[in-house]
């Protein structure tokens, strides 16, 4: 077995893309690619590993109109919106 390191998600999905390999990688990473066709996500016994997201800001800054709008969608829509792309492979609570 080989194990490689790669400095960025692209050179990742390019290397396994090229037939080099398999990753663990976020499925929001590869999304354009696993809806195109070009890496497949196999089921494996354990997997997805499910995550938890936290938006945060500082307290003590109010936030510009463009970050309060990110923050409602995230929070009232985004779960929604990742279940609509990845057809409810993942979780945001």
């Amino acid at each position: 077995m080989f194990i490689m390191e790669m400095p960025s998600d692209e050179a990742i999905k390019q290397a396994v893309m090229a037939g080099l390999g398999v990753s663990l990688v976020s499925l929001h990473t590869i999304g354009l690619e696993w809806r195109s066709g070009l890496i497949a996500a196999p089921h494996v016994e354990g997997l997805p590993l499910m995550r938890r997201w936290h938006l945060v800001n500082a307290a003590a800054k109010m936030l510009s109109p463009a970050a309060e709008a990110f923050r409602y969608f995230i929070l009232e829509r985004g779960e929604a919106h990742l279940a609509a792309m990845f057809g409810g492979e993942t979780a945001l609570t």
